[in-house]
Order: C-alpha cells, then sequence, then structure tokens
C-alpha cells in the first residue's frame, strides 16, 4: 500500500493530529521560555532576599506555568514588601 492510498483512507484525521501536535509543542515552548526567564529574573532581582528569591524559585519549579506568571504579575511588582 502506498502513503497517498493510506492518507486518503484516513479521511483527513492525520491533519488534525499534525495541528494539535504542532500547538501543543508551541505552547510547550512558549511555557519553557517563560519558566526560564522567571527563574532568571527572579534571580536578577535585587530587592529581593535569598529566602524571597528561595522561595519564589520553588513556586516557579513546583507550578511552572501558573508560578511564572505569578512572578511577572504580582512578585516582581510588590519586590519591596516580599523581601525578608
Amino acid at each position: 500500500m502506498d502513503l497517498l492510498a493510506y492518507l486518503s483512507d484516513d479521511n483527513g484525521s492525520w491533519i488534525g493530529g499534525l495541528i494539535g501536535g504542532t500547538c501543543g509543542l508551541i505552547c510547550s515552548l512558549g511555557s519553557l521560555i517563560l519558566f526560564i526567564a522567571a527563574l532568571v529574573s527572579i534571580l536578577k532581582a535585587d530587592r529581593l532576599s535569598t529566602a524571597a528569591k528561595i522561595l519564589w524559585a520553588v513556586v516557579a519549579f513546583a507550578f511552572p506555568f501558573i508560578g511564572s506568571l505569578a512572578w511577572f504579575f504580582w512578585g516582581k511588582k510588590n519586590q519591596d514588601k516580599l523581601s525578608f
């Protein structure tokens, strides 16, 4: 059986898998980039104490997507209030 016949018998469902896989890959890479950017930003934060940096790093590792977003939307803006 040749490849074209195999793909045409599948009624085009391979296209959905290709699109879904591509979207999954893009979302995963975006999440990884966000996580790495958050860790770099946490480690470079001058106003945070070492304990606060460790706490934010633990949050980012425990919840990579939500923790990274929390850092950029809440933690980075409130550095003065969070230093231990």
